[in-house]
């Protein structure tokens, strides 16, 4: 039990830390970051219960949704730009507020999404792989209305703050 809980707190302190953008800091987490877990003890068995990225990441049809009302317009694609990657991609933009988010990545296809998006993309609020997702996303209000649960990641993130 002991060693479990170290685990976990080490996993979570595992962090770096960055350069600045428009006097923010820029956090860089690799790992399980932000994530709230709840261990209880049941009859005589010890259960361990986090959020996954599921849990976390609106999917496509709510994000969709909730995007449309709020008056984004909304792009849907197939693939990413300038590669060979198949995937159901959504760029949703308002104004400057905008969100670029893949869904069902492949395990090998992940790095190079993000590594795209950190190309691309020179400013933004959140950039991350949680699970088989990767997003990036202009502020907090669009991370807000798109619906998306908490800044808990199991992956990689980088966050302005």
């Amino acid at each position: 039990m002991r060693k479990i809980i170290v685990i976990l707190m080490i996993i979570v302190s595992f962090s770096f830390w960055g350069c600045n953008n428009d006097e923010k800091s820029l956090s860089k987490n690799f790992g399980v970051t932000n994530i709230e877990t709840n261990i209880s003890f049941e009859d005589g068995e010890t259960k361990i219960e986090a959020l996954t990225a599921d849990d976390i990441v609106p999917n496509e049809e709510e994000l969709t949704r909730n995007l449309k009302e709020a008056s984004y317009s909304i792009t849907s694609y197939t693939d990413v730009s300038g590669s060979k990657i198949l995937t159901s991609r959504i760029y949703a933009e308002k104004g400057s507020s905008f969100i670029d988010i893949c869904y069902g990545l492949t395990e090998e296809d992940l790095q190079t999404v993000f590594d795209y998006f950190e190309s691309i993309y020179p400013q933004y609020y959140i950039l991350a792989i949680n699970g088989n997702y990767v997003y990036c996303i202009g502020d907090e209000d669009v991370f807000r209305l798109a619906g998306f649960t908490s800044i808990r990641n199991i992956g990689t993130q980088y966050i302005y703050e």
